[in-house]
Parts: C-alpha cells; structure tokens; sequence
C-alpha cells in the first residue's frame, strides 16, 4: 500500500514538473528536468539527512520509467489541450500529502526524535516544489505560501 502511494505522489510531482515547465515556456527537455527534479528531490534531501545509502531512487527502475513515462503522457496532452489552471495546483496537493507521509515513514523507520520526523516529514513534501518552482521560474512554490494552507 505504501509503495503504491509513493508512485502515486511521485507521478502528481512528475506531472506538476511538467506544468510548471509549461506555463515557464519552457521546452521539453526543460519540463523532463523538472518532472525528475521535483518527485525525487524531497526524498533525496531526507535520504542525505538520514545518510541512507543509496538514494531511494538509484536502484528503482520503476520510480525513474513511471516519471518519465508521466511527463511524456503529460507533454502530449498539453499539446493536445489546455489543462486547467488550477491542475498545477491539484496535482502539488496531492504531490505534497503523499510525499509528506512517505517522509515521515521513512523518519520513523531510522528511528528519529518525533520533532525529527516532522522536520523531516516537512523537508521531504516541500523540496521538491520549491526546487521545481525555482528552476522554472525563480519563485517560491505558490501552493506553499498560501494562506489556506
């Protein structure tokens, strides 16, 4: 169950990379760069915190065909149609409550303080907005700093 929602956070972050790129202008090799970026960005700043060797997504063929996979089938729908301007936004939703909980099981499974976990739990949602949406555009994660939130 756990490793069906990593997948699953993992390919909301691929396909917020690409959303991000898209509305950046930027070309598809730019919004590949950001659909790897963004999923797997979090878990690699938790996994060098944790010094867990090797990185989570070195030795998971699947993890790295699934990203690439969505940001392909993403670029082609983009081509195809206009997504709407709240996706971006959705997709970091459900991106960020995946991820977040994935971070905090991987804390707990070092056996971590229980405010480690949730610095830790934080980092691993957050980084990869924050890395993505600083490539595309030099700006902070909107999704982050909202008020709602």
């Amino acid at each position: 169950m756990l490793h069906a929602l990593h997948l699953l956070g993992t390919a909301a972050f691929a396909v917020s990379g690409v959303l991000a790129a898209h509305r950046a202008r930027m070309d598809p090799f730019g919004g590949m760069v950001l659909a790897f970026a963004a999923p797997i960005s979090g878990g690699t700043l938790r996994d060098l915190v944790l010094d867990r060797h090797p990185l989570y997504w070195t030795h998971d063929r699947v993890l790295l065909v699934l990203i690439a996979s969505v940001a392909v089938l993403t670029m082609v729908s983009l081509r195809r149609r206009k997504l709407p301007h709240r996706a971006l936004m959705v997709v970091d939703a459900v991106g960020l409550a995946v991820v977040t909980v994935i971070g905090a099981r991987a804390a707990l499974d070092a056996q971590v303080t229980p405010v480690a976990v949730l610095i830790l739990a934080a980092l691993t949602g957050v980084t990869g907005e924050v890395i993505r949406d600083v490539l595309a555009r030099g700006e902070f994660p909107p999704l982050l700093l909202r008020e709602e939130v």
